[in-house]
């Protein structure tokens, strides 16, 4: 349904096209070849209106600038490897232009769109871990992404655009989770501040997701008896489908899991506080503690799962993590 509608709304843009050429050639009308810098100055003023009447992305104003003035000042105009020879037809050129602008934009991978803001913190044939660090008003350009899981690490809001040009504001706090289909979408940071945002993409996630209620828990633990991960007091379910479960653990200074069973073997920690924390396996010695920061990710494979411990917060801040179990 989507695509259809995108469709039409492409038809409606380039219905648009002949009056919007018409007003380009009265405008052109009042300077003459000769003069250049009237003709550029023309043409940055009707691309960023071009851009807003027709509803495209901000980024094609600089390329419209260019193809306007090509198209004021040569009889041909190249756009990538095609050739517009159209001298004997100018009348036809620009509406072709701005027909293939129109379109939706080839893919491009969020961390070759710009490695500034896009970091790759792990990845093996299941999985791909991006960090998204965006500066205050920072703006990712169009890319796309397979299927992912996400976890805010910082609070703040994003403004998403979509190919068609449709704008939607999301708002969000450090923890909170989010699944995405696939996607392709400009980001821009809407915050004053910093925003930092983990991106787990799901390579073999080939259906749409298919979310599942919460797990029920049993009324009373029993003793001595590991619990399963989805039954254990202090993981709080978030989400779950057919390729991730996923829990919000919090520890105060001193407190302690029950011992719990991780029935699959691939698993995501992202941490969200700095704390001090220990591991016990049944029958054995706590585990020497380990020190982790706000922001770490680590990927986690077991090959002895199933496998049972419980964890132990030793420090005097709060231990808060968000787990990704990964369920193919």
């Amino acid at each position: 349904m989507q695509s259809g509608v995108r469709a039409i709304q492409s038809v409606d843009k380039q219905r648009q096209l002949p009056v919007e050429i018409n007003r380009l050639r009265r405008w052109f009308a009042r300077g003459s070849p000769e003069d250049s810098q009237l003709v550029s100055f023309q043409c940055r003023i009707f691309a960023g209106a071009l851009v807003r009447r027709l509803n495209l992305l901000d980024a094609h104003s600089s390329v419209l600038t260019r193809l306007l003035q090509q198209e004021y000042t040569s009889p041909e105009v190249s756009r990538g490897s095609t050739l517009f020879n159209l001298a004997t037809v100018r009348t036809l050129r620009l509406p072709v232009v701005l027909t293939l602008l129109l379109a939706p934009a080839a893919a491009q991978d969020a961390a070759t769109v710009n490695p500034k803001i896009v970091k790759v913190e792990f990845e093996n044939d299941q999985v791909r871990i991006l960090r998204m660090r965006y500066e205050p008003h920072e703006r990712l350009d169009m890319h796309s992404h397979p299927a992912k899981a996400e976890v805010q690490l910082t609070d703040g809001s994003v403004r998403i655009v979509t190919p068609d040009g449709k704008r939607h504001d999301d708002p969000g706090r450090a923890g909170d989770f989010f699944w995405l289909e696939p996607t392709q979408h400009a980001v821009e940071n809407l915050e004053n501040a910093p925003l930092e945002i983990i991106e787990i993409e799901m390579k073999k996630a080939a259906a749409p997701s298919d979310p599942v209620s919460a797990p029920l828990l049993k009324a009373t633990p029993i003793a001595g008896e590991p619990l399963p991960l989805q039954e254990e007091p202090h993981h709080r379910w978030k989400f779950e489908n057919q390729y991730v479960r996923v829990f919000e653990v919090v520890l105060t200074p001193g407190e302690s899991t029950l011992f719990h069973t991780h029935s699959y073997s691939k698993g995501i920690d992202v941490q969200l506080d700095e704390a001090t924390v220990q591991e016990q396996a049944p029958g054995k010695e706590w585990g020497p503690a380990s020190k982790v920061f706000p922001g770490e990710v680590s990927y986690g494979e077991d090959p002895k799962a199933p496998y049972t411990h419980r964890v132990r917060n030793v420090g005097t801040t709060a231990f808060h993590v968000v787990y990704v179990e990964l369920l193919q």
